[in-house]
């Protein structure tokens, strides 16, 4: 049970993280309208949504991970208009989002893993802050999420989504799609399928100073009882390093090399940086970047836009595509140099 806190006015953060045995949080919160970061992950007795969200006008941060009995977030959610974070991952019985969800225009970040009976997302709405969305192992999700345009990281592990919309092309911003796969896919026209190492001829001429890549590598992990643990990796090519995080065994990870030319021929070797023996890169792949889409990244990157991978370029991207297709035309996989505070 928690003190009285109405005469908390000037309360700014409350952090009631893992207090499990609590049922319900007093009504005296709700005068609390200063609050920005509320905390009630792993409070996983609580046996209703806290009514004063409504009123918490300055919310920037909201933590219900694990809030089991949350079925569905209420409408009113809307009024908390400056939520720069929500985290409803592991609220296992959540089974959709209110329309009112779209009101939040200044939402950066929306961590739904394993919500595992949510089976659709709001439609007609468009989140133009949203940097992140994690569905990762929400496994009866079936429809793509169309939730926002502007999306740059978009968590899709475990869940049971198949294909994408045609509309996907118009995403300007799309930098990282993380999705299970098992082979370094044909359109990487140069691939190796064993080990980290290729080479390939260059046939322009006269042979330019350097030349972009996109990559992609297929990572595994030999030791089945220690696969499912998340560990950091790095993998360098050339002079630049990338980093896999998380690193997740039969994943696919693309970024963009740029290699510097020197002869007819480029040799690219990729290799992980601290990690043991059971990881190991299977099979790499590399295609060159078409001269309209290093111009699009080079934009992307003057307007100040995470690097790591170049924008999608639509006119090489079929009306009907699958997911694992739209890896291949959407940037990096792992994330590149991408560090933030919040955790999902």
């Amino acid at each position: 049970e928690l003190p009285d806190l109405s005469t908390a006015i000037n309360l700014e953060e409350l952090s009631l993280h893992d207090c499990s045995s609590l049922i319900k949080l007093p009504s005296s919160i709700g005068n609390d309208i200063n609050i920005k970061e509320l905390d009630l992950g792993g409070c996983s007795s609580l046996v209703e949504f806290p009514s004063f969200i409504g009123n918490a006008i300055n919310l920037r941060s909201l933590d219900l991970r694990g809030f089991l009995n949350l079925g569905k977030l209420p409408s009113s959610i809307w009024k908390a208009t400056n939520m720069e974070y929500l985290n409803l991952s592991y609220c296992t019985n959540l089974v959709e989002l209110p329309l009112s969800i779209g009101n939040l225009q200044k939402l950066k970040r929306l961590g739904l893993r394993g919500c595992s009976k949510l089976e659709v997302l709001p439609t007609n709405i468009n989140l133009e802050s949203l940097f992140e969305l994690d569905l990762t192992d929400s496994s009866m999700l079936k429809s793509f999420p169309e939730i926002s345009t502007n999306v740059n990281v978009l968590k899709l592990n475990g869940s049971a989504i198949e294909e994408v919309p045609p509309s996907i092309r118009s995403w300007p911003h799309l930098k990282e799609l993380q999705k299970a796969g098992r082979e370094v896919p044909a359109y990487f026209t140069h691939r190796a399928t064993s080990g980290g190492s290729l080479t390939i001829k260059l046939n322009e001429r006269p042979l330019p100073t350097s030349m972009r890549f996109k990559a992609c590598i297929l990572l595994v992990n030999q030791d089945e009882d220690e696969a499912s643990k998340f560990d950091f990796l790095s993998v360098i090519c050339g002079n630049g390093e990338h980093s896999l995080d998380p690193a997740l065994t039969e994943h696919l990870y693309t970024f963009q090399v740029e290699a510097d030319v020197t002869s007819s021929e480029l040799v690219f070797e990729f290799k992980l940086l601290d990690c043991n023996d059971q990881w190991m890169i299977q099979e790499c792949g590399i295609v060159q970047l078409m001269e309209t889409m290093v111009k699009d990244v080079d934009e992307s990157l003057r307007g100040g836009h995470d690097t790591g991978s170049p924008c999608i370029d639509s006119r090489s991207m079929a009306l009907n595509m699958s997911l694992q297709e739209l890896i291949l035309n959407c940037g990096t996989v792992g994330r590149t140099r991408l560090r933030n505070g919040w955790q999902f």
